[in-house]
């Protein structure tokens, strides 16, 4: 049905009987003789009044008309709604319409706060005329056109107050559809938007609008007070959405651009070819923002960095605070400062607000000038850089692995979570740990199940620590360049090619030594492998060196010596300060020297070689000569005691001053002297000989031996004798074989030898020969006696 509008004729009627009155009473009071001049009537409306003819309105002053929505129903009757109240100032026929100036138009006249309400104040406006009405009736068929208009919506949808101005603008009286030409601003709360065309439809609470002069441009203000500005060369809508919430829509040819204003919570422009931010009504006639989808490409300029990405999303709190800005991958980025060359992700970059930092997340690469980084997630700044994830890092400072990287404007590098670091050092071949770090200057430090393979003391060795510091040549020197001063602590364990060391500190003392010290009340232990066998160590402090370990505060070794014939496995030797020298293999104990286990004793000193083991004594009482003993593979039980005892392995055995050899077996033998020398063939024994053989007490001022088949001879010389439980023997020389069960005695010049038997039988002769086993007696120039 066509609806009819049309003005209450009866106004026009009175109106027009009204300006006739007038007329007629002007014209009454002229008199004769005086000349009255009569006013000027105002421009009016003509048109056909039923039953009257023509007739012509005019209006002078403030004017208020009201237009009705007619209804004819389909018994004829009618009904009417008041649609618009028109108000203005001076209506003149203006082109088959009526000019009204400080026009004001409100849609629905009755009061209500419907959607679709709104008023227009405009400074002139045309409204059409409906020339086939019998009455004077606006044209509901034409726009009525407002010029410099200002629209305000009480409740636009259900939200805030709206208002709307223009240059020109179009209002389709049927629809209540607006249409601004030229220019407009949209103002609702903090949202504000200017343009170059707008077409309002209340009823649906759509407004669309396109750009001025090839720019549309939007400002909103975030909660935090700063206003977020944008604009974009394409049309845009703004709409109400049966939620509650309203869509802004920006729509471009090349792109729609967001300012985010230093002070915001996130700092930066955005460029992507298509936006809609989702709003919601809040107290106080403002506008909080929720949700903005821009698709892709997503383009950032942010304070830090220029960002490349696909579709992308800005999320605020529910106070309308700024959440995050996330945008979807591929991400290309490329900082601002020079930080690093460039960088990307696979899956997508996000921004929080207040932080200044972009994050990364899915095959993340930066590319830096020494290098690149690769991992799973990163966050960047302008100063620093967080990687996590299987990180990998190529760079200036070396090449690494980890859970998680991080380095600053300086270059240092921070390495978390099975740290691996391979650094640019040649003393270093490489570290890990929980915990690795690396400064610009090169210093290293790592903690936390910390292991590295490097050079320490000039030696390469394998360390495991719980905290390591190392520092790059402040203190030593080696040769033209600077060595590495390293530091370890806690759970201390190096392996070198010599051997391994446990204790608390490692300490490096100059370009060739280092020392590893136990914790208090606790030793250092280890093991050094000496040529085949690893002999084992304890001590309270452990100092290496290129050549050199040294062992002191209470130390003590432990050698194998299965290899020696001897009835036990091992022998403990402690010391004030024991001593390996890797070039000779040479073992050297100083100052109060213990031995226990398979072989017992003490000394003063003790050199223990691959080819020798040499002890020595003090020089100022009994008390600091050296002593051994031990028991051999067959049982028996040897002592040796002196000043000074050498053993050359497999050679011989020289014991100076002060000498004691003891060999307990079924018969105990022994043998003291101020010198003695043995070898695999015999030896020999000087200087006051005293010494029990095969029960046989011998006393003279030197001995020698030798091995043959018929076992061992002895040749006593230099006032000798002999007791033997059946013989007592006298001579210059004695020579005594006790496998043969002989003893012959060698007279010399005017001194015969002599035996005395110990039946009571005696001889002198220069030569006498006794058999002790079968009684039998030769002699030479000899005479004998007996005596029962």
């Amino acid at each position: 049905m066509r609806h009819n509008l049309r003005l209450l004729g009866f106004a026009v009627i009175v109106a027009t009987l009204m300006l006739l009155v007038a007329d007629l009473l002007r014209h009454a009071v002229a008199v004769s003789g005086v000349n009255a001049k009569a006013k000027a009537s105002p421009a009016g409306f003509t048109h056909d009044l039923s039953g009257t003819g023509k007739i012509t309105t005019a209006f002078a002053g403030r004017v208020t008309m009201i237009a009705e929505e007619i209804d004819e129903a389909e018994n004829g009757g009618r009904s009417r709604t008041p649609r618009y109240r028109v108000e203005g100032d001076d209506p003149t026929p203006s082109n088959e319409g009526m000019a009204l100036s400080t026009s004001v138009i409100v849609s629905s006249d009755s009061g209500d706060a419907s959607k679709a309400a709104f008023r227009v104040d405009a400074p002139e406006c045309w409204l059409p005329i409906d020339p086939s009405s019998p009455t004077l009736r606006f044209d509901f068929e034409e726009d009525w056109r407002l010029s410099k208009p200002t629209f305000s919506i009480r409740n636009f949808g259900d939200g805030e107050p709206l208002t709307i101005r223009s240059t020109l603008a179009l209002l389709d009286p049927q629809t209540n559809l607006i249409v601004t030409k030229d220019f407009f601003t949209l103002d609702s709360g903090d949202l504000h938007l200017e343009g170059g065309g707008l077409t309002l439809n209340p009823e649906a609470s759509i407004i669309e609008f396109t750009p001025y002069n090839g720019a549309l441009r939007w400002s909103i203000r975030n909660t935090d007070g700063q206003v977020i500005t944008g604009d974009s060369d394409g049309p845009g809508s703004f709409v109400a959405l049966e939620n509650g919430d309203y869509l802004l829509t920006l729509t471009s040819k090349t792109s729609v651009r967001a300012q985010f204003p230093a002070g915001a919570s996130i700092v930066g422009d955005i460029e992507t070819p298509h936006l809609e931010l989702r709003l919601s009504p809040s107290e106080g006639g403002q506008w909080r923002p929720r949700i903005a989808q821009l698709e892709q490409p997503t383009l950032w300029h942010g304070e830090v960095l220029q960002l490349r990405g696909a579709e992308s999303t800005i999320s605020w709190l529910g106070d309308g605070a700024l959440n995050d800005f996330l945008i979807k991958g591929p991400i290309n980025i490329i900082p601002n400062n020079g930080a690093f060359l460039k960088a990307s992700a696979k899956d997508y970059a996000q921004l929080f607000a207040n932080e200044n930092v972009v994050h990364l997340t899915g095959d993340v690469t930066v590319h830096r000038v020494d290098g690149s980084i690769k991992g799973g997630v990163a966050i960047l700044s302008d100063e620093s850089m967080v990687m996590k994830r299987a990180v990998s890092v190529i760079g200036e400072q070396g090449s690494a692995t980890a859970n998680e990287f991080s380095t600053d404007a300086e270059n240092n590098w921070q390495l978390k979570g099975e740290a691996y670091l391979e650094p640019n050092d040649e003393s270093i071949l490489w570290l890990a740990a929980d915990h690795l770090s690396i400064d610009s200057v090169g210093v290293i430090k790592g903690d936390g199940n910390f292991s590295a393979e490097l050079q320490i003391g000039g030696r390469p060795a394998k360390l495991a620590c719980d905290e390591f510091t190392s520092l790059p040549g402040r203190r030593f020197q080696s040769g033209a360049e600077a060595a590495r001063d390293n530091m370890a602590e806690g759970n201390v364990i190096l392996e070198s090619s010599n051997g391994i060391v446990f204790g608390h500190r490692l300490s490096q003392l100059d370009v060739d030594r280092y020392s590893i010290l136990a914790e208090e009340n606790n030793l250092a232990r280890g093991v050094v492998y000496d040529q085949s066998r690893e002999v084992s160590f304890s001590a309270g402090s452990v100092l290496y060196s290129a050549e050199q370990i040294i062992l002191s505060d209470h130390p003590a070794i432990t050698l194998p010596v299965k290899d020696y014939g001897l009835a036990g496995l091992s022998t403990t030797l402690m010391a004030h300060k024991i001593v390996f020298t890797d070039s000779n293999q040479e073992w050297r104990a100083t100052k109060d020297v213990v031995m226990a286990g398979a072989i017992t004793g003490s000394c003063q000193q003790l050199a223990l070689s691959p080819d020798s083991v040499i002890l020595t004594g003090g020089r100022s009482s009994e008390a600091s000569l050296c002593k051994i003993s031990t028991t051999l593979e067959d049982l028996s039980r040897i002592e040796l005691e002196g000043n000074l005892i050498e053993f050359i392995f497999g050679d011989s055995l020289t014991i100076s001053d002060n000498v004691f050899v003891q060999r307990i077996t079924d018969v105990t033998d022994w043998l003291r002297c101020d010198n003695f020398q043995a070898t695999a063939m015999g030896g020999k024994a000087e200087r006051q000989v005293n010494a029990l053989i095969q029960q046989s007490e011998v006393a003279c001022r030197s001995i020698s031996w030798l091995r043959d088949s018929n076992g061992e001879t002895f040749v006593l010389s230099g006032d000798p004798s002999l007791n033997h439980p059946q013989a007592i023997v006298r001579g210059k020389r004695i020579d005594f074989c006790p496998n043969l069960s002989t003893i012959t005695a060698h007279g010399g010049g005017k001194s015969l030898a002599t035996i005395k038997r110990s039946g009571g039988q005696s001889a002198a002769g220069s030569w006498i020969k006794y058999n002790y086993d079968n009684q039998s007696l030769d002699a030479r120039g000899a005479t004998f006696e007996d005596k029962q």
